[in-house]
């Protein structure tokens, strides 16, 4: 009893559903559900491409294989404010992780309101998850930020896992879905090889040619 699946609701009513992920979900220290609870807490899941984002890369970690897209991982339920029907569709065995962006929604327990999340299994007692309250500001200041990605850089006797591990944390601190942190340490080789114009989004040019032009980045863009 220890698989489960994420659901994002949300404004529009639209549930996006994942297939069961083959870990250990539970929301306990040991289990890929408390990274789940702690992304979420910290300001995560904001929206349909930062939820696509983790999920993308939380099923790469945990089950240890590629994917191309996230279409082959989540699916679209149509569903109604009452969370009923949603939830009659789980099998009672599994671990589930609402995320409501959307309005009110009714269920067993009350109403969960938006901006929380839900945590439900079988006839386990279920769990409302509030996000912390200041998941507005970065935790993480430009200036330490800096320091820690020039440290990484300059010490080559960091060992490997625990510089992963670093990057890792910052990546959960600074609500970093899509990875940019660790893109710019692997494939950008900390911004030397970086080129103008190499990146873009709908706000235009993304400037990762240092850590501090990436901190800026991750905090219009998260916060």
């Amino acid at each position: 009893m220890k698989k489960g699946r994420l659901i994002y609701a949300d404004e529009d009513g639209t549930y996006y559903v994942t297939r069961k992920i083959d870990c250990d979900m539970r929301p306990v220290r040991t289990g890929g559900g408390m990274h789940i609870v702690n992304c979420f807490r910290h300001g995560g899941f904001r929206s349909v491409y930062e939820f696509d984002c983790f999920v993308v890369r939380f099923v790469q970690k945990q089950e240890k294989e590629t994917v191309k897209n996230v279409s082959e991982l989540t699916e679209i339920w149509s569903g109604s404010e009452d969370l009923t029907e949603i939830l009659k569709k789980l099998n009672a065995e599994e671990y589930c992780y609402l995320v409501n962006e959307g309005g009110p929604k009714l269920w067993s327990g009350g109403m969960l309101h938006p901006d929380t999340m839900l945590i439900i299994c079988g006839q386990e007692p279920a769990e409302v998850i509030y996000r912390r309250m200041d998941a507005s500001e970065p935790p993480v200041e430009e200036t330490e930020f800096v320091n820690i990605l020039e440290t990484l850089r300059n010490e080559e006797k960091i060992p490997v896992p625990v510089k992963d591990h670093i990057i890792h944390l910052l990546e959960l601190l600074m609500r970093d879905q899509g990875g940019e942190i660790s893109y710019y340490v692997h494939d950008l080789d900390f911004g030397r090889n970086y080129e103008p114009g190499l990146l873009s989004d709908e706000m235009g040019k993304i400037d990762l040619s240092c850590s501090q032009s990436l901190y800026r980045e991750l905090v219009q863009t998260r916060f």
